[in-house]
């Protein structure tokens, strides 16, 4: 699943595009949401380009990466129009799992926040692609706060300007690799939240989020930016013993001081209320 987009932008990134990766490939459409025919470029983070396409107001056209050329398995890219909005959605696919994930059609902020993250956890995992949507390249560093498991712990990584890095992934399984800094717990479940605690150029980022458990499913999400926080969060879909479908919802603290969040339901008596510290999720 992806969330629709409202108004579009004349620029788009999307943090995390495949090309022969691991079985994984992607594809993504970009729709013109104008009045006008639009002419769209796609830059690639490995230095290709797609040919420039006229799109039709309210068309789209489909980008394959599987027919494209690209040195690299993992890239990113930014989608530019000449004038009218365009918005963007991907899908990460293999042979047994989809992904889906809309573009962001924001410049980005400068502390992406995560409020839901997995690390060995019943075997699911995260993958946080950070890409920087400036133009110089900044040293990132993602604070991780525990909710439901695990000890809270942080790592760093240089990302290159238009480029994504993948955090989390290789930070909470022992083999970080020598490109990253990190003290989270090897092989130690975690359950939580994270957020863009450094940005040592303080360049505009965006965030894509995979939750995947290996040959079986997942699902992405987008970052989100703090500037977007609001004081009620409406939920339109729980599901609990559903056709053994049921819901898990992680609400975060992105504000800089305590605070109680009460969750309630309808049809049922049933409610939640905890105090979060700052950077803290329930």
């Amino acid at each position: 699943s992806y969330n629709a987009g409202t108004g579009g932008s004349t620029s788009v990134k999307l943090p995390l595009l495949f090309k022969d990766n691991s079985g994984f490939n992607t594809q993504f459409s970009v729709q013109n949401a104008g009045s006008d025919d639009v002419v769209v470029n796609v830059a690639y983070s490995d230095g290709t380009n797609a040919t420039a396409a006229t799109i039709k107001p309210g068309a789209a056209k489909v980008y394959d990466q599987r027919t494209e050329t690209h040195p690299q398995a993992i890239f990113a890219a930014e989608v530019t129009s000449d004038g009218e909005p365009i918005l963007a959605a991907a899908l990460q696919e293999s042979s047994s799992i989809i992904f889906a994930y809309t573009g962001a059609a924001t410049a980005g902020t400068t502390n992406p926040v995560f409020p839901l993250v997995n690390a060995n956890n019943a075997n699911y995992i995260t993958g946080i692609q950070v890409q920087n949507a400036g133009t110089q390249d900044t040293d990132v560093t993602l604070s991780y706060t525990p909710s439901a498991a695990g000890t809270a712990c942080t790592e760093t990584q240089t990302v290159s300007a238009g480029d994504s890095a993948t955090f989390a992934l290789a930070a909470f399984s022992g083999n970080p690799g020598s490109e990253i800094t990190t003290d989270c717990a090897n092989g130690v479940r975690f359950v939580g939240s994270a957020q863009a605690t450094g940005n040592s150029t303080s360049q505009l980022l965006v965030g894509l989020v995979n939750q995947l458990l290996p040959g079986t499913n997942g699902e992405a999400y987008g970052s989100f930016s703090s500037d977007d926080a609001t004081s009620k969060v409406v939920m339109p879909l729980i599901m609990d013993r559903n056709s053994n479908y049921f819901t898990g919802i992680n609400v975060m603290n992105v504000g800089s001081s305590s605070t109680t969040v009460n969750c309630s339901f309808t049809d049922t008596t049933y409610t939640i209320s905890q105090s979060l510290a700052p950077g803290e999720a329930l």
